[in-house]
């Protein structure tokens, strides 16, 4: 119980963990420098598995992440500094998928911020102080964190994430501030503008329930992102002076992630045949050990099915995950391999 609530995660499972946050959270700050246009144009960074520090969380902890924010300029060229991470809710997948959506503009919103041409511009979001924020926010006074909150919400309407960012339940999930007024200065330096603020307000008050996040493209589209976002660590791998067994190792990999992206795109297309529906079954396939490629052939099935049961999706996702963590492992671990 107590490992549950405070997220106590051993070796293996942080290193796990902190490649698949670290994938996340760099497949959305692809999307997000793709489609932000800043005034000032910024350089797409991602972050690095040096930069990320898991720890666990202590009673009462309030916040899931903090940046430790390097000296402005630094941070202006894309080095943000380290960035510690709760444990606790990161093995829950949406949990951890909206931390990463959150940590990833909140990145964005530092880079975008730094490249002001007023320093002091910065220094109005770098505080991390919770307590003096909450002060500063019940006197009615600006503070880091709604600044920073109204700049992600920005960020998350832009990409089309609100329905991950608004997802409530399973507890651990992150509350943004909700917004009241177009801060066109700050719309400029994000890329963003006073329609995407109407979108927000409309949409700022409506929640999501896990069920309710299921029944949504958001996860899927997710899915089919973070595919091609090791798609395209593993092109860049290819490119380099590999020797014959691994070079054949990450083919096989391209192949499998092509494999997988195919049918996702073509559960994807094929919304209108979704239904969430409880059977007997997913609690079988909950107890199952099942191989990638049977895996595979399970979601195909779904996709050319007269009906796709969206819930047996989402469960398998789980056997699909351990495939992205053994290709991160092994680009990571790349020069081992080779030797």
């Amino acid at each position: 119980m107590l490992k549950k609530i405070y997220g106590i995660l051993n070796k293996e499972e942080k290193e796990r963990y902190t490649r698949l946050l670290i994938l996340e959270i760099n497949s959305y700050l692809e999307k997000i420098y793709e489609v932000m246009k800043p005034k000032v144009p910024l350089a797409a960074t991602r972050i690095r598995k040096e930069q990320v520090v898991l720890i666990h969380a202590y009673s009462g902890a309030l916040k899931m992440w903090e940046f430790k924010l390097n000296p402005r300029e630094m941070v202006a060229s894309g080095n943000m500094g380290k960035i510690l991470v709760v444990t606790r809710g990161l093995t829950d997948d949406i949990v951890r998928k909206q931390r990463s959506l959150l940590i990833a503009s909140e990145f964005y919103t530092y880079h975008a911020f730094a490249n002001h041409p007023d320093p002091k511009y910065f220094s109005s979001i770098r505080s991390q102080n919770q307590m003096i924020d909450m002060t500063r926010h019940l006197l009615g006074l600006k503070n880091a964190y709604d600044l920073r909150s109204q700049a992600v919400r920005y960020i998350i309407q832009e990409i089309k994430e609100h329905p991950l960012a608004h997802f409530r339940g399973r507890g651990w999930y992150t509350h943004i501030s909700k917004v009241s007024k177009h801060d066109t200065e700050m719309a400029s330096v994000l890329g963003s503008s006073e329609h995407t603020f109407r979108q927000i307000l409309a949409k700022q008050d409506k929640l999501y329930s896990p069920e309710m996040l299921l029944t949504e493209e958001t996860l899927i589209q997710k899915e089919i992102e973070e595919i091609e976002h090791i798609m395209n660590l593993i092109k860049e791998q290819l490119k380099q002076k590999n020797g014959k067994e691994l070079q054949q190792l990450f083919m096989l990999h391209q192949k499998n992630m092509i494999t997988f992206r195919d049918v996702l795109q073509k559960i994807l297309e094929n919304f209108e045949k979704w239904e969430l529906v409880d059977k007997k079954e997913h609690e079988e396939l909950v107890k199952k050990h099942i191989s990638t490629e049977e895996a595979h052939k399970l979601l195909l099935a779904e996709a050319e099915a007269e009906k796709i049961d969206i819930n047996k999706v989402h469960l398998l996702f789980k056997y699909f995950k351990k495939e992205k963590i053994n290709i991160l492992t092994d680009l990571e671990n790349r020069p081992k391999i080779s030797a």
